[in-house]
């Protein structure tokens, strides 16, 4: 995790709810994760395969009492059904994703906005585990979305009330995300932070700024799709789609060494 605001938050109570687990990830998707090897502590599991379950008397899924009843291991629950159950009701999605890491799967443009509604919900009131509030959300792509075809619904746009992180799949692949040249597609919170990682962002808004010399220049580099306060999103292993002009200027200022 390169963002050292999550670590610091997060390395005090993980440490405590479970021993360092190393897993090499060979294959993810909505439904699944293939773990190419799992070591924990006792031994090393190889081609281990963690799926989604939302049938609370599924053998595979595990019963937690002392978080008030039963729980899916992995938590990755959706509106979907599966051949395990039937489909959830958003509250029971939302109730049921009670985990120190709050997880949603996007799997394409049509997820997109209603998925990063229930982000913004659960923000309202974010878990406590053993009296610390965590609310970093994770949001993970496994393909492609774009905000295009919901733009119309995302008008006013999503506001995120807690910290989330964006993470594209745990692979090499790298899904695009398309802000379809709209502004204000995700609003932040005043005591919420946007961290982006392994995703491709593509339909970066023209936005006319003043530069130095007090005439209009268009540049994307300000990524208007996203209305926020200064310093309030960091970034790592991310692809920016910039205009040309932009790219001229990061790279002279480059060769300058600045």
């Amino acid at each position: 995790m390169p963002f050292q605001a999550i670590k610091e938050r997060w390395t005090d109570f993980v440490l405590q709810l479970a021993p360092k687990t190393d897993a090499e990830v060979s294959y993810m998707d909505e439904f699944s994760m293939v773990l190419k090897n799992r070591r924990a502590a006792g031994g090393l599991d190889r081609n281990m395969t963690i799926r989604t379950t939302n049938n609370p008397n599924d053998p595979f899924g595990l019963r937690l009492p002392e978080f008030g009843g039963d729980l899916m291991q992995h938590r990755f629950c959706s509106l979907d059904g599966t051949a395990t159950g039937p489909p959830l009701s958003r509250a029971a999605v939302l109730e049921a994703n009670f985990t120190f890491a709050p997880t949603w799967i996007i799997s394409g443009s049509e997820q997109l906005v209603d998925r990063l509604a229930d982000v913004s919900e659960w923000g309202i009131n974010p878990i406590r585990i053993e009296g610390k509030w965590l609310p970093t959300a994770l949001v993970i792509f496994v393909r492609n979305a774009s905000f295009a075809l919901s733009s119309g619904k995302a008008a006013n746009g999503t506001l995120l009330r807690s910290d989330t992180l964006l993470h594209g799949p745990l692979s090499s692949f790298r899904p695009t995300l398309d802000f379809a040249n709209e502004k204000g597609l995700i609003r932040m919170g005043l005591q919420a932070d946007l961290f982006i990682k392994n995703l491709d962002l593509s339909g970066l808004k023209l936005e006319a700024i003043e530069d130095n010399g007090g005439a209009d220049k268009d540049t994307t580099l300000h990524l208007v799709g996203i209305d926020r306060q200064d310093r309030q999103i960091e970034v790592a292993q991310v692809t920016l789609r910039v205009a040309k002009q932009d790219f001229i200027a990061l790279l002279s200022a480059a060769h300058r060494g600045e």
